[in-house]
């Protein structure tokens, strides 16, 4: 037998021809020394920073701001200005009992303020931009969206030592441009409208006399704009330009799912509820709302003061002056040019802060309110989550999403347009949280629309609100064909409303519960404490009648 010798490279290309399913442990692992150094590990903070600096820019810009607070509690953790992480229980049933776990969450903000921030850092931030575009015909609407009690009104309104945005964007505003000293031109309906010299004269004294309302109040301005003129820098305003501008501001409120003009000098039981027009370019506004032309910020600040005083507030369980309806402010300029005039607004929209039955206690008229603040507050949600699904499905495919329901509220019809990118307006949100640990419930639900409103961005939300919403009856006749479909949706809607009620009337029930059993208890303590008084005087008594026997026998 011949035995043929072969070469190792033979062997090694033998080897390589066999796939092998087994490989030697790498010599690395098994001696210390020839393994490599550990490298630095990477920061994954820094790289989520990177992209979200890096996308483009949201249509609907989301600021955080955390309250002060005496107690705070570890549930929150800023990580960043733009990250909030939050450890927060959460229940679960399952299996006939019933668990907690901790659940930690990463929400992103365009900027997160703290504790220590102060109303200048916000303004500088929030709002200042945009009201320098507001002479180039750029409208902005701001909304302070939170829980009750977590410092919206005080973002917005400010105290003397500290002014809110309002006060500082009435300020700013008329160090921007050069105001017009009379009303030659008004907000209409269609844009603008020229007055005559004796509705001029009307306007002007209609001013002077709201104004007297606030009267008493006029200090406070003068000393809450010294305060402004220090804060702010020295007017840049060009006085070689000679374009007019008409400033004109407005007040009103959604009470219950009414509209109410807080301009008004009507009494609320007498007023009528206005009504939500669109005129032919598409835009929304309020009817019969009561315009009032103003020449400084200090006479804007009165007609605002005005308007406070016919607001509707209330004391809860949870704050003693709750707003019980959204209010909006807005400063509306007419700019005079060659071609006409052009408008642009600004909308201060101060929302009610969404509320549990079960800490507020509200009852009566107060749970009423509770239930429309909360079924508006549901459907301004659904509208951004819906404007968020039409963002993602258009991008995956060329079906149509569905539509945001804008007509099932007030709040969400007037906002639709800015919302939905269809105006070019921009939207920001101040989102108010109050840190401490029995606030935590309502908090993780401010936190969860401001993470669906943080999503929505502007070039995929563009243009629907002015082909869905400004030609509705043609809409309408092009789905005749899916009107059990629309017929679906709208039950499905109301069918969240009911069940949301029932929510509320159950809580409302368990607290009447409770109560009564509180109450039956305190009733059964008083008899047995009038029983045993009762015992106790028989008992003398009889002791006093037989004492006086004893001394007649003896």
């Amino acid at each position: 037998m011949t035995h043929q010798r072969i070469s190792d490279n033979d062997v090694s290309d033998c080897e390589s021809d066999v796939p092998s399913f087994i490989e030697a442990r790498p010599p690395l692992i098994m001696n210390p020394f020839m393994r490599p150094k550990p490298q630095k590990g990477t920061n994954l903070m820094d790289l989520f920073e990177k992209d979200s600096e890096s996308d483009e820019p949201e249509l609907v810009q989301v600021y955080l701001r955390l309250k002060p607070c005496n107690a705070p509690s570890n549930l929150y953790e800023v990580k960043s200005d733009h990250c909030l992480i939050t450890s927060l229980d959460t229940s679960t049933v399952g299996h006939g009992r019933r668990t907690q776990y901790n659940v930690s969450k990463m929400y992103t903000f365009s900027h997160i303020f703290g504790p220590e921030a102060n109303q200048m850092e916000l303004f500088e931030r929030v709002v200042k931009d945009n009201l320098k575009k507001l002479p180039e015909g750029h409208s902005f609407t701001l909304l302070t969206y939170g829980a009750s009690g977590s410092g919206k009104t005080f973002t917005l309104m400010g105290t003397v030592s500290s002014p809110g945005l309002v006060p500082r964007s009435l300020e700013y505003v008329f160090r921007v441009v050069d105001a017009a000293l009379r009303p030659v031109y008004k907000p209409a309906d269609n844009g603008a409208e020229k007055l005559s010299y004796a509705s001029q004269e009307h306007e002007l004294q209609f001013v002077k006399q709201l104004r007297q309302v606030s009267a008493p109040l006029r200090e406070r301005y003068r000393r809450m704009s010294t305060k402004l003129h220090s804060d702010f820098a020295a007017s840049n305003l060009d006085l070689a330009n000679r374009i007019k501008y008409y400033v004109w501001v407005s007040f009103v409120e959604i009470y219950n799912e009414g509209i109410y003009d807080l301009l008004s000098n009507n009494d609320r039981s007498s007023a009528s509820k206005l009504v939500i027009r669109e005129d032919s370019n598409g835009n929304v506004y309020v009817k019969g709302a009561t315009q009032v032309f103003v020449k400084t910020g200090e006479e804007a600040y009165d007609v605002m003061v005005a308007g406070k005083h016919n607001l509707q507030v209330a004391a809860t369980g949870v704050n003693a002056r709750s707003s019980r309806s959204h209010c909006i402010f807005t400063i509306t300029m007419l700019t005079e040019t060659e071609a006409g005039c052009r408008v642009s607004s600004v909308r201060l929209c101060d929302l009610a802060g969404c509320e549990r039955a079960r800490r507020t206690r509200n009852a009566g008229a107060r749970l009423a309110e509770s239930r429309a603040i909360n079924t508006s507050l549901h459907v301004l949600e659904r509208c951004l989550r819906t404007l968020r699904q039409r963002q993602r499905q258009r991008a995956r495919t060329d079906a149509l999403p569905p539509l945001p329901p804008y007509r099932e509220s007030k709040l969400t019809r007037l906002l639709g347009a800015g919302l939905s990118g269809a105006r070019g307006e921009a939207v920001s949100v101040v989102v108010t949280v109050n840190p401490a640990a029995e606030c935590a419930l309502e908090t993780r639900h401010v936190l969860q629309l401001a993470a669906v409103a943080k999503d929505i961005q502007v070039n995929n939300t563009v243009s629907e609100y002015s082909a869905l919403e400004a030609s509705s009856q043609d809409t309408m006749l092009s789905q005749s064909s899916s009107a059990s479909s629309s017929e679906l949706q709208r039950l499905r809607a109301e069918n969240e409303r009911l069940h949301f009620e029932l929510l509320q009337a159950q809580e409302y029930s368990k607290e009447l519960t409770m109560s009564m059993e509180e109450q039956r208890a305190r009733n059964a303590t008083n008899m047995k404490a009038i029983f045993s008084e009762g015992q106790d005087i028989t008992r003398q008594h009889y002791e006093t009648l037989m004492r006086a026997v004893r001394q007649e026998v003896f």
